[in-house]
């Protein structure tokens, strides 16, 4: 099965992002899911440690500075005492306005 955003985020070139930031932003479009409402992805900070290698510190600030240059917002808060994970949207035009068609 194709994942649609997964495919536009390795057909753009987005321009200084980190290492890191590459795999989060990658990892996150390819767990999209625009078919719940509102669209979001959810994975978990375990997994994205295991995934990346990098420590939970590191994953935030990432996440951070992804969520502020609006590749990605935050849909909900992670919460301990109601077991939610923070979920994040891709915002999927900006991704598209990074592609760019050469011949």
């Amino acid at each position: 099965m194709s994942n649609e955003v997964y495919d536009e985020f390795c057909k753009a070139s987005i321009p200084d992002l980190t290492q890191l930031d590459r795999q989060l932003l990658g990892h996150y479009c390819a767990r999209y899911n625009e078919d719940v409402n509102p669209p979001r992805a959810w994975p978990s900070r375990a997994e994205l440690m295991r995934i990346t290698g990098a420590c939970d510190k590191s994953i935030s600030r990432s996440l951070g500075r992804l969520t502020k240059r609006t590749l990605m917002y935050r849909v909900t808060l992670a919460s301990k005492t109601r077991g939610l994970k923070a979920e994040f949207a891709i915002n999927r035009p900006l991704i598209k306005s990074y592609i760019q068609v050469t011949e």
